[in-house]
């Protein structure tokens, strides 16, 4: 099953709360601009694909399943906001803070020897859009305009767990320090906390 992006809105007082729409599936964590009423409608917008000039806006639905017979769709990680279903999204404000699997943001990419490799997403680096995609995008240095988020803290949470030969060979470290775990089910995902710096 496709893991989709978490969000946690545990800092963001002052944000207006307001329901935007897409017309194609969103994950939480991504960022929108705001665009006209839809049609019909009196309090849900529509969601675009923000610009480097654009306001933006946090989309974080509460993650109700759409289907109740699973345990396993009780899991944030499997929740995914549909096309034409309206969504809960936040109005990003100064100093406000949300928290975000590292996966929902588009790394840094560097070429050393003619190899390109994503660098992780680390405390210091800035996060705006890219003008392309609804994922946040983290950059080395403090954009000039639109939106400015930076990262202040990046935890690991979770734990490989021991399931036997049905799982995956589970390393962790590299070289010396490398430690097997062996077949095991990797629970870890890396959380990304972001401070706004300004919003346009």
């Amino acid at each position: 099953m496709t893991n989709y992006n978490v969000v946690e809105t545990t800092n963001m007082w002052g944000a207006k709360c307001l329901s935007f729409q897409a017309t194609s599936d969103i994950e939480n964590g991504m960022l929108v601009a705001k665009g006209d009423l839809v049609t019909g409608e009196t309090d849900i917008y529509t969601a675009s694909v923000p610009t480097t000039s654009d306001e933006v806006y946090l989309v974080a639905n509460p993650a109700w399943s759409y289907d109740n017979n699973r345990a396993t769709d009780q899991n944030e990680e499997n929740y995914i906001n549909k096309a034409g279903v309206p969504f809960r999204v936040y109005q990003l404000k100064k100093d406000n803070k949300f928290k975000t699997y590292s996966t929902g943001i588009t790394p840094i990419t560097e070429t050393k020897e003619s190899e390109t490799k994503d660098v992780p997403v680390a405390v210091g680096q800035y996060i705006t859009v890219d003008g392309s995609t609804n994922k946040p995008k983290a950059v080395a240095t403090k954009p000039t305009s639109g939106f400015v988020g930076k990262v202040i803290a990046v935890e690991e949470v979770g734990f490989p767990y021991c399931i036997g030969s049905i799982g995956q060979n589970v390393v962790i470290g590299s070289g010396d320090s490398a430690v097997g775990m062996g077949y095991s089910a990797d629970t870890r995902v890396t959380k990304v906390t972001i401070e706004v710096i300004k919003n346009v």
